[in-house]
C-alpha cells in the first residue's frame, strides 16, 4: 500500500471515528477495543490466501479509531478535572508509542513468538486503565440532588431523542438552571458553541425554546 493510499484509509477512519465518538463515547470505546484486537486478527489470518493489501488497509482504517479515542479521552480528562495542560497528552502518548513500537520491532526482528507475546501483554495492560478511565469519565453518576430513578429518566430521554454526549452535558446544565455563559464556562466552550448545542437540543426534541424543552423533560418524570 502506498503512503498516499494508506492516508486515505486513515483519513476515512478518522472521520467515521469522530462522528461515532461525538454521537456517543460508548460507540467510540467499543470501536477502539475492536481496533486493538485487529493486529491479532491479522496475525491469525496471515497464512490465509487473502490479499496483504486488505490487511494494510484495514490496519490503517481501524488505527484511526484508537487515535481519535485516545485524543478525546485526554481532552475529556482535562475538562473533567480542569487541567487544560493534559489535553494534548493523547497525541503525546501516541508519538511515544510509535517510537516504542519501532524500537521493539527492531530489537525483536525475526522473533515472532516474542513479538506476539509482548503485544498480548501490552494489550492486557492497556485494557486495564482503558476501562478504569472509561468508568471514571463516561459511566453515569447521579447528581447529589437527583431523585430515585432520575438517572434512568435522563438516559431514556437522551436515548429517545438521540442526544450526543456533548448535548447531554449541556442538557444537564440546563436542568441545573445554568445560563449560557455559565454553561460555556463549565464546559470550556464559547457562547456561540453553547447556542449551537442548545439549537440542536431544541430541534431534536421539537421544542420552541428551552422552557418547553425542560417541560418535556419534566413530563418524563413520574409524579
Amino acid at each position: 500500500v502506498s503512503l498516499e493510499s494508506s492516508r486515505v484509509f486513515y483519513a476515512a477512519g478518522l472521520i467515521i471515528a469522530g462522528i461515532l465518538s461525538e454521537k456517543n463515547r460508548k460507540y467510540g470505546a467499543f470501536c477502539t477495543v475492536a481496533a486493538l484486537v485487529t493486529p491479532f486478527l491479522i496475525l491469525a489470518l496471515a497464512g490465509e490466501p487473502l490479499s496483504q493489501t486488505i490487511f494494510w488497509a484495514l490496519d490503517y482504517f481501524v488505527f484511526a479509531f484508537f487515535s481519535v479515542y485516545r485524543t478525546l479521552l485526554f481532552s475529556d480528562l482535562s475538562l473533567k478535572y480542569t487541567l487544560p495542560f493534559i489535553a494534548g497528552f493523547g497525541l503525546l502518548f501516541g508519538r511515544l508509542g510509535d517510537v516504542a513500537g519501532t524500537l521493539i520491532n527492531s530489537v525483536l526482528s525475526g522473533r515472532t513468538t516474542w513479538l506476539v507475546t509482548l503485544a498480548a501483554l501490552l494489550f492486557v495492560l492497556t485494557l486495564i486503565p482503558f476501562f478504569r478511565l472509561y468508568q471514571t469519565l463516561y459511566m453515569p453518576v447521579p447528581r447529589q440532588n437527583d431523585r430515585p430513578g432520575e438517572q434512568e429518566i435522563f438516559e431514556h430521554f437522551s436515548s429517545r431523542f438521540e442526544l450526543s454526549a456533548r448535548e447531554q452535558d449541556v442538557l444537564r446544565l440546563l436542568l441545573d438552571k445554568k445560563t449560557n455563559p455559565e454553561i460555556a464556562e463549565a464546559l470550556f466552550i464559547s457562547d456561540r458553541t453553547v447556542k449551537f448545542h442548545i439549537h440542536n437540543l431544541l430541534a431534536k426534541t421539537g421544542s420552541k425554546n428551552r422552557t418547553e424543552l425542560l417541560a418535556k423533560y419534566r413530563a418524563e418524570t413520574p409524579g
